[in-house]
């Protein structure tokens, strides 16, 4: 990525740039996650949300494939809790 933006001889050289992002807290993870699946009227136990952050290891892309999958799981049950 930082050659495509940053080398001379790309087509997208001077466009964007680079911000280094500090981590997210699993506590963060928990509010925002609970957060998301309230807005579907589902209940998350800390014990389902500790295992999503586990299973993504805490990797923004990985822990949000894996929320989005365990939301369409629900959904799939008619379920509104997740424990």
């Amino acid at each position: 990525m930082r050659d495509l933006f940053t080398n001379r001889q790309r087509a997208l050289y001077g466009f964007g740039g680079f911000h280094d992002l500090t981590p997210i807290a699993a506590r963060e993870w928990h509010d925002g996650l609970r957060a998301r699946f309230a807005e579907d009227g589902v209940r998350v136990a800390l014990e389902a949300l500790e295992r999503i952050v586990a299973v993504g290891r805490g990797q923004p892309r990985c822990t949000m494939l894996v929320a989005q999958q365990t939301h369409v799981a629900l959904v799939e049950q008619a379920r509104t809790s997740l424990t």
